[in-house]
């Protein structure tokens, strides 16, 4: 006899609750992002979750800078991040950031995602833990930094005014040069990130470039 009253009380005071809206499952991450993008669509930041760190994925992804609205050039971008790490002492330099660069020819997507400190200096590393990626026709392709080589001469990522490179210091190639104007680049096998030339020629042209940070 308690137990049916018991239940009926229960029953009654669920039937008073306001329904609760049930989320997203874990393994579902939307784009939190603040502004709109010319380069970060729904559809590429699908495939980006799935290779990202999952601590970020909730983050709001903000973007710092956009070469079709700051200009061209390494040294805006390199300042974009200095005025962020300055407006956002939470975040500072050393925030989770995604690099894109849109191609001329094809539209393919190169990206760089980095989670150490952008600096402004020749003898720059980075961190074994940078992404290189590149998304063409719908498929992300991923490469990580080869664990088991690790050479002392290796550069993960460094900038300078002058360019940025990505995966150099092997026998082989660079993985990434961008120049200093954001405009050309270039691709070549590497044996920081056993990666295949980013693109069907050495040399290439850049459309649009972005680069965003992950904040609280």
């Amino acid at each position: 006899m308690l137990q049916k009253e018991w239940n009926r009380m229960n029953d009654a005071i669920r039937s008073e609750l306001p329904h609760t809206v049930v989320g997203p499952p874990p393994e579902y991450y939307p784009l939190k992002c603040s502004t709109s993008s010319e380069i970060l669509t729904p559809l590429l930041w699908k495939s980006l979750r799935d290779v990202l760190p999952k601590r970020i994925l909730t983050y709001c992804v903000k973007r710092l800078y956009a070469s079709y609205e700051d200009g061209y050039g390494l040294i805006p971008l390199l300042r974009s991040i200095l005025v962020f790490s300055l407006t956002h002492r939470n975040a500072g330099t050393e925030a989770p950031t995604l690099l894109l660069f849109q191609m001329e020819a094809n539209r393919d997507i190169l990206i760089v995602y980095r989670d150490d400190c952008w600096q402004n200096r020749n003898d720059g590393k980075g961190s074994k833990n940078t992404l290189l990626m590149r998304f063409s026709n719908h498929h992300l392709c991923v490469w990580r930094a080869d664990s088991e080589s690790t050479c002392d001469s290796w550069v993960y990522i460094r900038s300078t005014d002058d360019r940025l490179m990505v995966g150099a210091g092997g026998k082989e190639g660079v993985s990434l040069v961008v120049m200093g104007d954001l405009y050309h680049g270039s691709s070549q096998r590497s044996d920081v990130f056993r990666n295949e030339p980013l693109q069907q020629t050495e040399l290439f042209s850049i459309r649009n470039a972005e680069l965003y940070s992950f904040v609280l």
